[in-house]
């Protein structure tokens, strides 16, 4: 429960909160379990939604804690909001490389708008990646904020930390003991001797993770003998990619239809094991007393080491519930070509 909550609903601290509260599924979830060390971070998660919201100034007391029968308990916070910060001013501090002209636009919250510490967090994570989209890792920002409690007026400002000018000498791939190499430097959007651009490292992590072939990836660079260039590392760990599925049903037209269906995502067509090439491979297969249909689709991702998807799709149908005169076998397929278009979208 909270107490002085009047701009953010329970509901809604409760959704970010780890300490979960019982149900009527707890038996089997564990859900609701009390965690002592959960329940201390949640209080810092409980503050946070409100200081993303413009509420500096919130405080979240201790959890209270009252027995309620033998084995369950009830959990309090009081809260007090403070008032809503504008805000007033803003200025970068320490920037030397670059004009403060140019950083304008990684400036988030603009003057006279809510102070959410979300948005002063994200215009400062915005200058760091001003600085490493040109090749300056490790640069720092970091933005202090001064509250005028009278007026609720906030004032930050971004110190600035620069760092050097690097290279990437060599890329290196570990953990990918089942995946080809070729299919994760396919998703790298950086090649050795370029600047160290962080933006491109990100959202070659991103992609990597998206593949869903690794259940860990991380992106970092690493010393080498030479001051201003580094390697720069990904550190994968795989997990499973293949699935296989059985199931059994009732209709009304096939009275007991039956399936198996076995899907790899990481599937290779020309290797042995057949795993780890990139591809995407489904077979289904189902029958009944009145039809039977078998499926197969196979996605190659980089047809000809190309952004271009190349898909195959193959069925093979036999229906016997459409007439007393005859059955009825379709047999066909569709090739299918995609290709990135932008970030985030595809055409096909």
């Amino acid at each position: 429960r909270f107490r002085g909550n009047r701009h953010v609903s329970g509901r809604e601290l409760r959704k970010t909160m780890a300490q979960r509260q019982s149900n009527w599924l707890s038996f089997f979830t564990n859900d609701g379990m009390y965690e002592p060390a959960r329940l201390a971070a949640d209080r810092e998660a409980i503050r946070k939604v409100f200081m993303d919201r413009g509420y500096l100034g919130a405080v979240v007391g201790d959890p209270q804690i009252a027995y309620v029968g033998r084995k369950k308990i009830d959990v309090s916070f009081d809260v007090a909001e403070g008032p809503l910060y504008k805000l007033g001013a803003w200025r970068i501090e320490g920037a030397t490389l670059f004009p403060t002209n140019e950083m304008v636009r990684g400036i988030s919250v603009p003057v006279g708008a809510v102070a959410g510490l979300a948005g002063l967090d994200r215009g400062a994570q915005n200058l760091r990646d001003f600085y490493g989209s040109r090749g300056y890792i490790k640069t720092d920002v970091a933005p202090r904020v001064v509250l005028d409690t009278n007026a609720a007026v906030a004032a930050v400002a971004y110190q600035i930390r620069e760092g050097a000018l690097a290279y990437v000498q060599g890329i290196d791939v570990r953990g990918n003991s089942q995946t080809q190499d070729k299919v994760v430097r396919r998703e790298i959007g950086v090649v050795p001797g370029e600047v160290y651009n962080e933006v491109k490292v990100r959202a070659s992590q991103r992609r990597l993770q998206n593949l869903g072939y690794f259940s860990y990836v991380n992106a970092y660079p690493e010393d080498t003998a030479v001051s201003n260039r580094f390697n720069l590392v990904f550190d994968l760990e795989e997990q499973r990619t293949g699935q296989f599925m059985v199931g059994v049903g009732l209709s009304r037209i096939d009275n007991v239809i039956g399936y198996v269906e076995l899907s790899q995502g990481n599937f290779d067509l020309f290797g042995w094991p057949p795993v780890g090439g990139g591809q995407k491979l489904r077979l289904r297969a189902q029958i009944g007393s009145s039809r039977s249909d078998l499926e197969i689709s196979l996605i190659e991702p980089w047809f000809l080491n190309r952004r271009l998807s190349l898909g195959i799709d193959l069925f093979r149908r036999d229906a016997r519930y459409l007439s007393d005169d005859y059955d009825q076998t379709t047999t066909g397929g569709a090739p299918t070509l995609g290709k990135p278009l932008f970030s985030y979208n595809r055409v096909n």
